[in-house]
Parts: structure tokens; sequence; C-alpha cells
């Protein structure tokens, strides 16, 4: 049963009013002489914040309109467990953290952003990851629209602000376009830059701190700050505070403002035995540590609680309880810097957690295998284990937990991973920042092998082997078939002595074999497929890329057996070959570096996922095929949407130029250069226009200079990096017959 003081606790949980809990991140707001009731931070187990910015939007909507929002859920704080502020400010110092949060990090999140002004940067300089703002006169809503206020978020990745609907979705090229028309065409940084879909915007915060700190007339006060900070989203507020100051927008959002300090929160405390008593999972252990207790329950709390919300799974419950048991692991990670000493990780901080732990494992017992991918019970039993534990301390230092993150295994081979595969300027073969983070989330065994080579060569030339790692490393990405198989087959190779050039010498020949990866053609054997087309081709219409590597193939081999083998895997090579978009940003690296160099995914609070800079644009325009009844439309669209036919190209420039054909829009040396074309001429065969659909001839020199720039990408790629080396024996399909021509 509970004790007394607990039943207290549960009776008469504390209430906390809005500035209570912004207090928690931002300990100085008036009155900086007062403490919250509670003060709570968030234990390690939690996750990182996940809200996104409609789910911002809306919850400050319902407290405007004095809507509940749900209790927040704390427990005493403990031992065992580091706690963390929120998102938006430094909070308190650790000795006067009294609670832990452990239900509630997004709402509190959402609450202390509106006491975040938005025009402010840090002391230190650094930019805020997302700011709020209040459209004092907004637009008539549709009836889709089930909010009331219009409260606007910007965020690193999207300083123009989202569309005005409840799901806050993206906006579309012409308003971001319009957005950066006011900023010189560049990413503004958000404490420059105002929502693009609101009519009259102002910092939310103006009015929340003005509501809760000052007497006197609310809009003269906004009105003077309009006119004060010269960015220019302001000048329209300023002018309808000054023409319209008794209008029923601003009458119905001071009304709201005023009810906001009566606005109350209520912490529902845990039970400090709910807490301590001896988890099931504890039973069979005879000697269960109280620490331990704590952690299984509060996993078992928190897991249940989070039931009601965004549902943790796999790696990321996995890494909840990383951190329960080795809390430093965050200090660690948000300690990793990129080149460009930026905060960044190359792949969720979940997923670097159980590669972390695997690398550890292989580098502490120096196996001759990767293990399987870390469960929740290795990671309890490695976590309880005593602090003397060889296998738990490799795994702890090895993250940097208990030692200097910087000087750590982790970081060191983090460094070194950067040093071989990003792009160093121009004329260099490595990878633009984006490509590297692509290879990190998409191809995790990959970067796990990565992981563990950076720390089998630490004392030798990064240089030496660039090549081979970044041509081996690309292969099994963009041509996989089953990447861990692959790793696993190469890593009895790579660990068998020292690291050369040598090493590398048809080490991709056995994993073509056992299927671990597509068969590999050399650029000559892929420019002697049957596509290129001729004047006289045959029912021109009916045209087809299978088609003609079915029946052009078969007439290569003397057998049906040595056919179905070899056409096979050409096929699908073909076909993975020809989307691979990677690809063709490595083709453009150096254009990507130069118009792009400071996109990294990995850097989530600068991008997000839908707002990558630049889009695939079509170089023969997608809208010169679609709804075009010419009578060679269908084998144009056979290479409408291979990279033969694509360029990155920037995002707020790429579709508004319509159909607009080619040579109109590629007609500098420059242009042609950055979109990996050769030549004037080769462009004019990508500028057809809608009525060209019906001439053969022009229709037939589009799909062959299609087909040479997608053999120039892939030639790019394998010469570049030596690929020749890896796969270092007699072409796939010299016997028994030639892929060139006959």
């Amino acid at each position: 049963m509970c004790d007394t003081t607990d039943q207290n606790k549960i009776s008469q949980p504390p209430t906390l009013s809005l500035v209570d809990i912004a207090k928690w991140q931002f300990p100085d707001l008036p009155p900086s002489d007062s403490k919250p009731p509670i003060i709570a931070a968030i234990p390690s187990l939690q996750r990182q914040a996940v809200w996104k910015p409609g789910q911002i939007e809306m919850v400050w909507d319902s407290i405007l309109r004095g809507f509940p929002i749900g209790s927040l859920v704390v427990s005493e704080k403990f031992d065992g467990q580091a706690s963390r502020s929120g998102r938006h400010g430094a909070g308190w110092p650790e000795e006067d953290v009294t609670h832990f949060l452990l239900d509630g990090q997004q709402r509190c999140n959402a609450i202390a952003l509106a006491f975040k002004d938005a025009l402010t940067v840090s002391a230190e300089g650094e930019q805020p990851p997302a700011s709020l703002w209040i459209d004092l006169n907004p637009e008539p809503l549709p009836d889709s629209v089930t909010r009331r206020f219009v409260l606007r978020v910007l965020t690193t990745s999207h300083p123009w602000g989202y569309a005005l609907d409840d799901a806050a979705s993206p906006l579309g090229l012409e308003k971001i376009k319009k957005s950066l028309n006011h900023h010189g065409d560049k990413r503004p940084p958000v404490t420059s830059a105002w929502p693009q879909q609101a009519r009259c915007p102002v910092p939310f915060a103006w009015l929340i701190h003005h509501t809760f700190n000052r007497e006197g007339p609310l809009w003269e006060e906004v009105k003077k700050k309009c006119l004060t900070f010269p960015n220019n989203g302001l000048k329209a507020a300023a002018q309808f505070l000054d023409e319209q100051p008794q209008a029923e927008s601003l009458n119905r959002i001071q009304a709201a403002l005023q009810k906001l300090k009566a606005y109350r929160l209520v912490a529902l405390q845990v039970p400090n035995e709910v807490i301590h008593k001896e988890a099931r999972e504890a039973h069979d252990r005879e000697h269960s540590a109280d620490n331990d207790e704590r952690i299984h329950n509060v996993e078992h709390l928190f897991q249940r609680l989070n039931n009601a919300g965004t549902e943790l799974r796999g790696e990321e419950l996995l890494y909840c309880l990383v951190k329960a048991y080795w809390p430093g692991i965050e200090d660690s990670f948000e300690k990793i810097r990129d080149a460009e000493d930026r905060a960044w990780l190359p792949m969720p901080a979940s997923r670097l957690a159980v590669l972390g732990i695997r690398a550890a494992m292989l580098q502490h017992k120096l196996s001759a295998s990767f293990s399987a991918s870390s469960s929740i019970s290795e990671v309890r039993k490695l976590g309880g284990a005593p602090a003397a534990d060889e296998d738990a301390r490799a795994v702890r230092h090895y993250l940097g937990i208990g030692v200097e993150p910087q000087n750590s295994d982790l970081h060191r081979n983090l460094r070194r991973i950067d040093e071989w595969l990003l792009h160093k300027g121009p004329g260099d073969f490595g990878l633009p920042a984006v490509l590297r983070s692509s290879l990190a989330r998409g191809a995790p065994e990959v970067f796990l092998l990565l992981l563990h080579l950076a720390q089998k060569t630490r004392h030798q030339d990064p240089a030496a082997l660039r090549k081979p790692l970044i041509g081996l490393a690309t292969a099994i990405h963009w041509f996989g078939i089953d990447q861990k198989k692959a790793v696993q087959e190469l890593l009895p190779k790579l660990q068998a002595g020292p690291l050369s050039r040598e090493t590398f010498r048809g080490i991709l020949r056995p994993l073509m074999e056992s299927s671990a990866i597509h068969y590999l053609l050399t650029p000559e054997e892929l420019l002697g497929l049957p596509l290129k087309v001729s004047a006289s081709q045959e029912n021109l219409q009916k045209w087809s890329i299978a088609d003609q590597l079915t029946n052009g193939l078969r007439s290569r081999y003397e057998s049906e057996e040595a056919y179905l083998k070899h056409a096979h895997r050409v096929r699908w090579f073909f076909w993975e070959l020809s989307k691979c978009r990677p690809m063709l940003l490595f083709a453009q690296r150096q254009y990507m570096s130069r118009q792009f160099g400071d996109y990294d995914p990995s850097c989530m609070d600068v991008w997000k996922d839908h707002n990558r800079p630049w889009d695939y644009d079509h170089i023969l325009p997608s809208a010169t095929l679609d709804w075009n009844r010419g009578s060679l439309r269908q084998c144009c669209r056979e290479w409408s949407n291979k990279i033969g036919n694509l360029r990155a190209w920037p995002l707020e420039l790429n579709r508004s130029r319509g159909a607009e054909i080619a040579k109109d829009s590629i007609q500098t040396d420059e242009d042609l250069r950055d979109s990996f074309l050769e030549s004037k001429d080769e462009c004019n065969a990508f500028s057809l226009s809608k009525h060209d659909v019906n001439d053969a001839d022009k229709c037939i020199t589009f799909m062959n200079a299609a087909f040479d720039r997608l053999h120039r990408i892939y030639a790019e790629w394998f010469n570049e990096l030596e690929v020749g080396l890896l796969l270092d024996s007699p072409s796939i399909t010299s016997s028994p017959a030639s892929l060139g021509p006959r």
C-alpha cells in the first residue's frame, strides 16, 4: 500500500500555470525570483521530442480556446538517471530539479516555444530550431479547418512556415519561391523569416510576455515592436494595427489571452512505491539492484503511457532502455560534430546506439562475424552488469560514456568515415553530404562495416583507401540484394590482415556470385546493350526497354540455359541502374557541393525529409509527354523517368519550368556542365516540343541521347571510383557471348 504521503500526492496533485511549465526551460522568466511548485526535467529514458508543427499549432489553438490538453505525469527524481531540459531552453541546474517528466514532454515543449521570442538568437549566437507566430488578421478559413486561432510555426527547415490546414502541410513551390525572393533567393534563418501564409503575422511571444508581465495597451506595444524590428514580414501587422485597432480578430485574440492567466495543467505524480517496487523481470534475479528495479518499472510505465500517444517500437524502444542504463549516451551523441562543426547524427540516435553496441562488441571480441541486432534482453544484461564487467565497459567506452566523448572510438570512427566519404572540393571523387547520410540511413549494415574498418585502420593514411571503400560501400548500397549477407561475406577477407588497395581486388565478384548484390557490367558492356535505336527501327510506337533487352539478348546466346542465366542478371542490373538517383547525384557532385553544399539531412534541426532544396528535374519535361496524343509518346516515356533524363535542380526552379524545352532553360556552358550534359547538341536532343512527339527522327535522337547520358553517369561512378578493381575478373558475359555489337 502507499503511505500517507504518497496518498496525499495522488489526491492533491500540483496544478501548474503556463508560466510554471515554461520556467522549466526558461528559469529567468519573470518573476525571476520565484520557482514553480515542482521543477521537472526529462529523464534519459524519455525519447526526444517528435511532435510536428501542426500539432504545436493545434495545441495552442486549444489552449487559447480554453480546451483542456490533458494532464502531465511526473515522478520524484531518483538516482540512476540523468536529465535534460526541453527543446527550447537550458533549464535548471541538476540540483534544482525535483521531478522527472514521464508523459507530456511534447506539450511542455509547445508551451515553452510560445515564450521564446521568434526574432532573438541565443546568447551564443545560435539560431533557435523553431519559432511561433500568430496571424492578427487571418484570411477566412476553409470549412475543413477546425482551428479558430491561426498560430504559425516556423522551423529551420521550413522558415517560410506551413500551409493553413490542421495538419500544417508543406507549402507549395510557388509560395516557397515567393518567400525566397524576399531573402535574395537564399534560405533565411528562423530569426529573419516570417510565415508566408499569414496576412498580419507577429511573434506570439510578444503577446504572451505582455499578457503575463505588463500592464497597458497590448496592441500599442505590439505595433511599436513591429516598427522597431527590420523584419519585412511585420510591416503588414503594423499597418493593420494602425488602421484597425478595434478589429474583431484583435478583440477575439485579446480576450483569449486574458484567460491564459487562469489556465492550469494537472501534474499526476506516480507514487514512489510504483517506481521502486521490484519488477517481474527482476524476480528471477537473486540480487536485483534497486536501480535496475526502478529502470524496469519506469520502462514499463513509460511504454504504457505512450500507448496513448506515439507508440514506441523496435529501435526507439531499445534506445530508451539504453538511455535508462547509460544516461551519458545522450551527452555523447549531442557532441557529435560534422566537418562544419555542426551538431549532426548520421542516422537516428536509436539506430546509431544499436550499431554502436554491435560495433563495440565486434571490436571487443574480435568476432569473425557481425552479431545480430541487439535485443532488449541483451541491453538489460549489459546495462545491469557490474561496473567492472569487461563487455559492458567496452560498450560504454566505445559509445563515449565515462570517457571524453570526442576521444571515444565512436566519435573517432565517425570522423574517419567522413574523411573517407565526403566530397572535398573541385575535382574530388568524394560523396556530397546528402549521399553520405543516405548511405548511413539506407545501408546500416554497410555503415557498421565502415565503423569497424575505421577502427581497424586507425593508424593508416585515410586517403590510401578512399576510392575502394567508397566504391565498395556505394556498390553494396545501390546494387545490393541482401546487404547484410554481403557484409557478412566480406568480413573474413577484410579481417584477415592489414588493409591495402590490393585487399579490395576482386572483392565484389563473390558477392555477385552468391546473389548478395546484382551483377555489375562494365561501362563498355553497358554501352553494348541492344538499346540504341536506329532509323530503320520497325514498330517504333510499341518499342520498350524490356522487349529490347529480352529479344536483343536472346539472339546472342547459343543455349536457352545460358540466355536465362545471363539475361536475367543483365535485366535486373539495368533496372536498378536506370532508377539509381544517388548515382546521378554522384555524377553531379561538383554542382551539388557548390549549390547545395550546406544540405545534410543528418543535421535534423536544419533539414527535414520532404524539404530537400532540389528536385529531380526532367530534362525533357514530363509535361511534354503527359496527355500527349503523339504517335511516339509511349516509346519516349520509356526514358522519361530514367536517370538519363533527370538532373538535380533547385526545388523552386524545377516545377515552375513546366513544359519549357531544354534548350530554353539550359543555355550557358555552366548550365550544361551542372546538368551533366556534354554539349548544346546533346541538350537539343532533349528539346522535344509536344508536336515533335510525332517525329520519328527527333524521338529516336532523344531516346539515344537519354541512353548515352545514362551510360556516361554510370561510367563516371565506375571509372572515378575504380570499380573495375573491385571486379577484377573477366566480364560476366564474355562467355558464351559478348554484349558488344555483333
